[in-house]
């Protein structure tokens, strides 16, 4: 309304994160405003900030960007480098698999069951591999019927209730991050973050957004969304050559360094809008 009433007094910056999809009826009560407004709301808006313009390109807001894409601008998430980094490796003869992230209904995107049948087909002739599950959530009893039916209980641990500290050392003790959605609910990732930040290769789903955090073959490896197959291979291929996961956990480190830090997101968000008032 104030950018309505006061159109050159104000500078109005949106900040887009992700769509929202399958609502339930009640949820999309709730939604109504967002309906009545949305069009005006990005037609007003000086800027439009985004994590990834990959991500908006294709999002509920498309038509917004192709119709002035110059008021978008991609600023994406950063990661605290001081916090998140690597160390020296423990080399206990076993190929750490994590995954972090919400494991209740909200969060059912996150393609968890996918991974662990994924992981219950791995061929890794040495049988010295584990999947590390870190979050909480409702659906965790549900993940853990999955892994005892598969007969893999033994090579599966859940944690819950992590400390950020304790959150840290999984990610510094891992071989491999996996990133499993299974659709654009997830729009960027921060884990990923985190993870390539403590020297981790990655393995994420090809979507919008999430496809642009890291080089696929670089830092890691990019799989079809919701495609068992898929992930079990990318996932054999970097269990079964040390090599491969040393070179692009340095990448990693390297790309987060060169793009997600603190202090350079802070720069670009600071410098966009200074530019914008400018104007």
């Amino acid at each position: 309304l104030l950018k309505l009433l006061f159109r050159k007094k104000f500078k109005l910056v949106v900040h887009y994160h992700m769509d929202t999809m399958d609502l339930g009826i009640l949820k999309k009560i709730f939604t109504v405003p967002d309906l009545l407004i949305r069009k005006k709301l990005f037609n007003i808006a000086d800027m439009v900030i985004g994590a990834s313009l990959d991500y908006i390109k294709s999002s509920q807001i498309a038509d917004s960007y192709k119709k002035n894409p110059e008021k978008f601008i991609g600023i994406p998430f950063a990661v605290d480098i001081d916090k998140f980094v690597p160390v020296e490796e423990n080399d206990d003869g076993q190929v750490q698999i994590t995954f972090v992230g919400g494991m209740d209904q909200a969060h059912d995107f996150k393609g968890v069951d996918v991974l662990i049948k994924a992981f219950a087909e791995i061929k890794n002739k040495n049988n010295n591999i584990k999947l590390n599950l870190v979050g909480n959530g409702s659906l965790i009893s549900e993940y853990k019927k999955l892994v005892e039916s598969l007969n893999i209980k033994d090579k599966v641990e859940f944690f819950t209730g992590l400390s950020d500290e304790a959150k840290i050392r999984q990610y510094q003790n891992s071989d491999i991050f996996v990133l499993p959605s299974v659709n654009s609910h997830e729009a960027f990732g921060i884990v990923l973050l985190e993870a390539m930040s403590c020297g981790v290769p990655v393995i994420a789903s090809s979507l919008p957004g999430v496809r642009k955090v890291f080089e696929d073959g670089q830092q890691g490896l990019g799989v079809i969304p919701a495609n068992k197959k898929d992930l079990k291979a990318k996932l054999e291929r970097l269990v079964n050559d040390k090599g491969r996961r040393v070179e692009m956990g340095a990448k990693a480190r390297q790309l987060v360094e060169e793009k997600y830090s603190f202090g350079l997101v802070n720069k670009k968000t600071e410098d966009s809008l200074l530019n914008l008032l400018k104007k």
